[in-house]
């Protein structure tokens, strides 16, 4: 179920600049913490991939304000439409027909279908596939509609169909090799469906987006989303509180939380979310997992911690 995410701060003095222009303009500064990895969300888990690449690639829906992840009545639409269930475990997509992909290429169906395919390989090993698992079969109906089959019925059936997935371009990556998915030089200039459109990737140093004019949803209000690395989230942090960044996601502790939100500066933003943060033990012992670990083979010991 769905947790309060870290803490979201915005920059007011540099979002003010936007009203001083017109409608459409500025550059938004994102402290990001660490640089991606590729820009190709099936084969990521990096967070700062996640960050960079949802402005690029859209899903069918997101979740809604409330992070229900239970049925599917506060998702938001995005490539898709409007959606219904056919049979319980039967649910049936109905693409938004203006939505297309930054070379022109209308978004379709197959898309969504290539889609879950690169994702549920086992070849192109997705960090996602496990959360498919329950999903059986993803077949188009036409250009447009797309159905998703499940396994059986349970409470976040809707979630899985959207969530883990953004839509990829089945003409632009359809003949690339499933075994090259994590080399491709798509990943490191990729052309997407969503509101900005990628520009440039300053190795070590930044990646910068540009507001699509042509987005079937709307223009953007901001022009450029730069997201500068950092090599870590205190240095993120720093940069916020100094003005050389417009806005960051985690504070990491109590103490810059307090500082920043004090700051008339700034504004914070809590929100919920669906991730959630733990504490893994390594449980086998150095060498051979067949022994327990000589310190966290004791659950007193891991309790007391």
């Amino acid at each position: 179920m769905p947790t309060l995410r870290p803490t979201t701060l915005a920059a007011l003095a540099g979002l003010a600049l936007l009203g001083g222009c017109d409608e459409y303009c500025g550059t938004m500064v994102i402290a990001a913490t660490g640089e991606p990895d590729i820009l190709l969300p099936p084969v990521s888990e990096f967070a700062t991939t996640r960050d960079v690449t949802e402005p690029i690639f859209l899903k069918l829906a997101d979740l809604g304000l409330s992070g229900n992840t239970v049925g599917d009545e506060d998702f938001q639409p995005q490539l898709a439409q409007r959606w219904e269930w056919d049979a319980p475990t039967t649910l049936v997509f109905h693409l938004d027909p203006r939505a297309h992909w930054q070379d022109g290429q209308a978004v379709t169906a197959a898309d969504v279908a290539f889609t879950y395919d690169v994702y549920t390989d086992t070849v192109v090993n997705s960090p996602f596939r496990s959360s498919l698992r329950h999903i059986a079969a993803v077949t188009t109906r036409d250009s447009l509609t797309v159905v998703f089959r499940f396994r059986q019925r349970y409470p976040e059936m809707f979630y899985d169909a959207v969530y883990h997935m953004r839509i990829m371009p089945a003409h632009l990556l359809r003949e690339l090799p499933r075994d090259q998915w994590r080399s491709t030089p798509f990943g490191r200039a990729p052309v997407g469906d969503g509101p900005y459109r990628f520009v440039a990737w300053k190795a070590g140093q930044s990646i910068e987006l540009a507001a699509d004019s042509t987005f079937f949803l709307g223009r953007p209000h901001i022009r450029r989303l730069i997201f500068r690395f950092t090599p870590d989230q205190q240095v993120a942090v720093i940069q916020l509180l100094a003005g050389d960044a417009d806005v960051i996601e985690v504070l990491i502790t109590p103490d810059n939380v307090e500082r920043a939100c004090a700051d008339a500066k700034l504004a914070c933003y809590p929100y919920k979310g669906s991730a959630y943060g733990y504490v893994g033990f390594n449980l086998a012992a150095p060498g051979d997992s067949t022994k327990p670990h000589p310190l966290f083979g004791d659950r007193d010991l891991r309790r007391a911690l």
